[in-house]
């Protein structure tokens, strides 16, 4: 077979000044998004995929913000893309869902914990994320 499709994990994409109002933690589903920031979003996480699936470290250190991508912050992002790197050989990626994770508005403070919650359209459920000393800014997820 070897068609598989990457539908665990997840990657967290930074986005640069999207012009659409600064709020304080907000989440917006893929559903509420623009096509154009879906369509992004989407090439971006699967460019990003493709070089985990290329055990290409180096390629994935150089799309990282500066706070994660340097030194002993993106050790364990390295050895995250080294162990998933062969489990995807062969697979077909695809991207299923996307988030906009916007903290912009939110103050950073070392030791502390932005948390989002993403209703899912349709259903009464929803995704929470919960993310340690996250520099405030608009990200995807």
């Amino acid at each position: 077979m070897g068609m598989g499709t990457l539908r665990s994990g997840f990657l967290m994409l930074t986005l640069t000044a999207w012009p659409g109002g600064m709020h304080a933690q907000t989440c917006t589903t893929q559903a509420k998004m623009t096509p154009a920031m879906r369509s992004s979003l989407s090439e971006v996480a699967n460019e990003l995929a493709r070089s985990v699936q290329a055990d290409d470290v180096a390629q994935v250190q150089g799309k990282m913000i500066a706070e994660f991508a340097s030194g002993s912050a993106f050790a364990p992002t390295a050895t995250l893309v080294q162990q998933t790197s062969s489990r995807l050989q062969g697979d077909e990626l695809e991207v299923t869902e996307i988030f906009e994770l916007d903290s912009s508005a939110a103050g950073s403070k070392q030791g502390s914990v932005t948390n989002f919650s993403c209703p899912l359209v349709g259903t009464t459920s929803e995704v929470d994320f919960a993310i340690p000393d996250l520099p405030p800014g608009v990200y995807g997820f």
